[in-house]
């Protein structure tokens, strides 16, 4: 094998590896979403997630993340995204647009919702679409070729991130139980990484926070009533470590506060103070497929809330760049 040939399939696999960045789920953005690939990468995301739990003896309501108070709930998403490596004013940035749908099931007894009255709804169909711009501040240059790959080392790597929601999911504001939200919300965060050690495949490590807020609008239209929230800020944290080239896990840690809700005006249970706790184990199955899994639970927060969360991630991603120049080195 030629020194050109090995050093053609060096790039590719720096290139590729980077593809386990994935995408942003229903809670949480997960380990190495931040990470940056090849200017002009594209990635298709499949997310499964499950959610189970309940809230007895707890009078927080957080439509937002599916917590009713006095209830039992279960919910499974089908989470679709599509991701797109770009170059924005000289920086990485990324784009993804993520459509979801599933089936949302809550058995209620004596909630506050409904003035003492037992209730069971269950709600199916599509949820609210949602978009999100990524652009780097420091530590993360345009990766436009080869060359810059070869010299990508990085260290501190900080982004800002803005998602936005819309309401165009199913929603019926005769029930309390609904897929969509009915009203518009965005998150602001600012990913952090600190990369520790070479940034070698086989061999990286990670320390990751991202903290942010989620700001709602207001449903007009909830069960006849108007629905208002307080902001929820949100802080994220991985430690990550490379198990061999293709075989990562990580540590996860999320904790969620804030949030007090308002029914026409009049406050609504109480503020959410939750902290899960889990791992991710992510392995690439080839050059372009990614495989990942993911199990959070709640540990901790005033809220009498217990409950867990399964989440199976398959991404395919691929650069029109890196699939000529895989096929020229024979590989």
């Amino acid at each position: 094998m030629s020194q050109r040939t090995k050093r053609i399939q060096v790039f590719i696999v720096s290139v590729l590896t980077l593809l386990a960045c994935g995408t942003a789920s229903a809670q949480d953005d997960g380990a190495r979403t931040s990470w940056k690939a090849m200017d002009k990468t594209n990635i298709i995301a499949f997310q499964y997630l499950a959610f189970d739990g309940d809230s007895f003896g707890s009078k927080v309501f957080d439509p937002v993340h599916y917590v009713y108070p006095e209830s039992e709930f279960q919910a499974n998403l089908f989470m679709l995204t599509y991701v797109r490596h770009l170059t924005l004013f000289d920086r990485t940035a990324v784009f993804g647009a993520t459509v979801l749908g599933g089936n949302l099931d809550v058995e209620s007894f004596g909630s506050p919702l409904t003035g003492g009255v037992d209730f069971k709804q269950a709600a199916h169909g599509f949820g609210d679409p949602s978009a999100q711009l990524t652009l780097n501040v420091f530590g993360a240059p345009a990766i436009r070729s080869f060359y810059d790959i070869s010299k990508y080392e990085p260290k501190a790597v900080l982004d800002v991130a803005v998602l936005g929601s819309f309401p165009i999911g199913q929603y019926d504001s005769d029930r309390v139980v609904n897929m969509s939200l009915n009203r518009w919300w965005t998150r602001i965060a600012a990913p952090f990484t600190y990369h520790l050690g070479p940034f070698v495949p086989g061999y990286r490590t990670s320390v990751e926070f991202t903290p942010s807020v989620y700001l709602f609008g207001s449903n007009d239209d909830f069960v006849g009533r108007k629905l208002d929230n307080d902001p929820l800020y949100q802080l994220e944290a991985h430690v990550t470590r490379d198990f061999t080239s293709k075989f990562f896990g990580s540590v996860d840690f999320l904790y969620r506060q804030g949030m007090l809700s308002k029914i026409d005006g009049i406050e609504v249970g109480g503020k959410l103070s939750l902290l899960s706790a889990g791992f991710t184990l992510d392995y690439h199955v080839n050059d372009n497929v990614g495989l990942r899994v993911s199990y959070h639970s709640l540990v901790g927060g005033g809220s009498n809330i217990e409950g867990d969360m399964f989440r199976l991630n398959v991404n395919f991603g691929w650069n029109a760049l890196v699939e000529m120049v895989g096929k020229l080195g024979g590989n």
